[in-house]
């Protein structure tokens, strides 16, 4: 009711997938170990497991080798980081990490 769009099955299909991938060492081989990364989490987020499934995913990479990530987990925020209260410094998190990256 409160949803704005309809989560369809390729969706799903898609969410599952990629979390599933997280958890094989062959597809976390291949992963670019300079791929910077950004993970983002509210610490409230009942998704997210309150930021612990978000470290398991960090975890799973690095212990795959995968060295250029960063995380910022935001007290009180829950799963919509960009409706959340606090979004404007959410989005200004984002576009510093961006910036960052785009430094030669």
């Amino acid at each position: 009711e409160r949803c704005t769009f309809t989560f369809t099955l390729n969706a799903y299909y898609s969410m599952f997938s990629g979390i599933l991938r997280l958890h094989d060492p062959a597809f976390l081989a291949r992963m670019p170990k300079e791929l910077p990364l950004l993970f983002l989490s509210g610490d409230a987020d009942p998704v997210g497991e309150q930021g612990k499934g978000v470290r398991r995913a960090i975890q799973s990479l690095k212990d795959a080798g995968v060295q250029n990530i960063e995380s910022i987990f935001y007290p009180g925020a829950r799963h919509e980081l960009l409706m959340e209260l606090n979004r404007q410094e959410v989005m200004a998190d984002i576009a510093h990490w961006l910036e960052a990256q785009l430094q030669p």
